[in-house]
């Protein structure tokens, strides 16, 4: 984004423009050739241990403690599925598919998604990142409008690079409702001085909504602009995960082209850029209700568990704690019977 901005500043010919954004494709491309390997969990549902203990090794060469690691998490990947396997399963691979799809902790998730990613659109963020330019120039801001864009790229790349770190660290939740909060006070705030006109005074005020717009997008990055796209890679089984994404990103890419185009007519519909503002307040805080309704936990969490979660709870709030305790006995045992008590009971699992 930071690039295409500052080519919007130094490329006017939109042509040129056009032809250097089909070369940034090459970037990723190499990229990909050289930094990813294939999946570990698609690797060990394809009998192919080894290649799978190289990918894991691969993902973890910068840990430490990278050799014990790996053996354990193949383990725990041989483990989960064990557990799937247990029962002897004739039946096709599409009517598996089918039959997983008809099931809580595929359909649940699902709709989740879909919802999410509609407020997201709604919230305004890529809308402002699209039109950040008009959106700078209709608020009426006396500062060069591509000048206040670079900025905007600038601190949205600082908060991506910030974000992969918070990510390890914080649950999935508190970020995207940390994020929808502080989003909901930005675009009121903004929407405010803009309606009063306090932006237009001759002294520092005018500098608010800017600085408005820059903490909106600040805190977007941290949780509503890029928990979605990642956690639905999270919670759905591995039987559907590669079909049942294909959906669920369509329908983002669906709905964040209809919320870009309908910013056009948004400030006709609503009347005024200040109600365009309240509008974007008012999803921002929708979308914190939903999460906090309705968004497990996913951080930290086996894919197995967050199954299991789907399988007896809808509402996070009300989710059902004691079937999840049974649960995670119920694993401990099984690892017990499977012989790996010693080095199980060694581990800070067993602690």
């Amino acid at each position: 984004m930071l690039i295409i901005y500052l080519q919007g500043f130094l490329v006017r010919d939109w042509r040129l423009a056009a032809w250097l954004c089909v070369g940034y494709g090459l970037i990723p491309f190499l990229a990909i050739l050289a930094f990813c390997s294939a999946s570990p969990v698609w690797l060990v549902t394809q009998n192919r241990m080894e290649e799978a203990k190289k990918s894991i090794a691969f993902l973890l060469r910068r840990d430490k403690s990278s050799e014990e690691l790996t053996d354990f998490r193949l383990q725990e990947l041989i483990t989960e599925k064990q557990l799937r396997q247990r029962t002897n399963d004739t039946r096709t691979y599409l009517r598996k598919f089918v039959d997983t799809v008809r099931k809580p902790q595929t359909y649940k998730p699902f709709w989740i998604l879909i919802i999410l990613f509609f407020l997201q659109q709604f919230t305004g963020l890529y809308i402002i990142l699209v039109f950040a330019i008009n959106i700078f120039t209709d608020m009426g801001s006396t500062l060069d409008p591509y000048i206040s864009t670079i900025c905007l790229g600038v601190l949205r790349l600082i908060m991506g690079v910030v974000t992969t770190y918070v990510l390890r660290t914080c649950g999935r939740r508190k970020l995207c409702i940390l994020s929808g909060t502080v989003m909901t006070l930005a675009m009121s705030l903004s929407g405010y001085f803009i309606h009063t006109d306090l932006h237009k005074q001759d002294s520092l005020l005018k500098f608010v909504p800017i600085l408005c717009i820059l903490v909106f997008i600040t805190f977007g990055t941290l949780g509503l602009v890029t928990l979605p796209w990642m956690i639905s890679a999270e919670m759905f089984p591995n039987e559907v995960r590669g079909i049942i994404q294909g959906p669920v990103m369509a329908w983002a890419n669906f709905i964040m082209f209809a919320a870009i185009k309908s910013y056009l007519s948004m400030e006709g519909f609503f009347g005024g850029i200040d109600r365009v503002h309240f509008f974007f307040a008012t999803m921002s805080f929708v979308s914190v209700i939903f999460v906090w309704l309705y968004l497990p936990e996913t951080h930290n969490r086996k894919l197995i568990e967050i199954e299991h979660y789907f399988r007896h709870n809808c509402c996070y709030i009300t989710r059902n704690e004691e079937a999840m305790r049974k649960f995670r006995v119920a694993e401990v045992l099984t690892k017990l019977e499977e012989g790996e008590k010693e080095e199980f009971l060694d581990g800070k699992e067993g602690k």
